[in-house]
């Protein structure tokens, strides 16, 4: 060893920083380096999480932490998955508590795509026989893999931005044949769902939709809010597995009461449906690395 050389090395990449290493990397005159000089960002990290164009990514995947809190999400569901007919359910928190992270790994954990799988069952902690729970039975995935339905809100139809999910992963047509807005296209959207539920009898349908709040405020401009208690219904009710997560950042209550009186009385015959799996805190953490 050169003299002058450090006899204990940094710590590998991908492994935490403590208050030592820092102190082992400053300079011989006992300056501290800059934080850029012994920590790095993962690209995932510089940017938020965007449902739609992150699932299926196993990067998006590095990185993740799965804390006792996002854990207790999924376990609520898939308790209530596993052992009653319920299967609609909200998550609720504020702006980036890491419910989109979440969302991610959760709809990668029953990707048709193998390895993507096998990528969240390790970021979520699932992947030892100690792990094997009602979360594992919940999500079991065959060899093909789950219908996985990616929607990000916006001001708009909810049923639209489904159908357009429908028609771009099992060609159904369905914004072809139907008007937008329509009894039609609300029936054919729910009608494909229990369908693709009902032929993947070792599998399943996850329909996620991030940012749910933009749908819902789109109530105030015409859309039906009484399709979120049908949808709720179908779930519940069809012969395969239909599983709908929405994400949100506040109550559902906060977004009715914006609302008109006839709404928000619909929106009372709707939330009794939707289990709250996650309320008011942030679902997960992620921490810096060594270069």
């Amino acid at each position: 060893m050169s003299k002058g050389a450090s006899s204990t090395a940094m710590p590998r990449k991908g492994q935490p920083l403590s208050l030592k290493d820092l102190q082992r990397a400053a300079s011989p005159s006992g300056n501290v380096p800059r934080l850029s000089s012994v920590v790095t960002l993962a690209r995932q990290f510089q940017r938020a999480v965007r449902l739609d164009a992150d699932y299926g990514s196993v990067d998006a995947l590095k990185g993740y932490v799965c804390q006792g809190t996002a854990r207790n999400v999924l376990e609520t569901m898939s308790r209530q998955i596993v052992h009653t007919r319920q299967r609609a359910f909200t998550w609720t928190g504020p702006f980036g508590g890491g419910k989109s992270s979440l969302a991610v790994g959760l709809c990668s954990l029953v990707s048709p795509d193998r390895i993507v799988r096998q990528a969240a069952s390790m970021a979520l902690s699932f992947a030892t026989a100690e792990s094997a729970s009602d979360v594992t039975r919940a999500f079991s995935a065959s060899k093909t893999g789950w219908l996985v339905l990616p929607v990000v809100g916006h001001r708009g139809s909810v049923v639209d931005a489904i159908a357009a999910e429908l028609d771009r992963h099992v060609g159904s047509s369905i914004l072809r044949k139907t008007k937008s807005k329509s009894r039609q296209r609300t029936a054919l959207v729910l009608q494909e769902l229990a369908q693709q539920a009902g032929s993947r009898r070792s599998d399943g349908v996850l329909l996620c939709i991030d940012e749910l709040g933009k749908f819902l405020e789109a109530a105030a401009d015409g859309d039906d809010i009484y399709f979120y208690q049908e949808l709720a219904d179908v779930a519940g009710r069809c012969d395969g597995k239909l599983v709908v997560v929405g994400i949100l950042h506040q109550s559902f209550e906060q977004y009715a009461n914006r609302l008109g009186s006839e709404v928000r009385d619909e929106w009372r015959k709707v939330h009794p449906r939707v289990h709250q799996a996650c309320q008011g805190a942030g679902v997960e953490r992620r921490g810096p690395t060594a270069p």
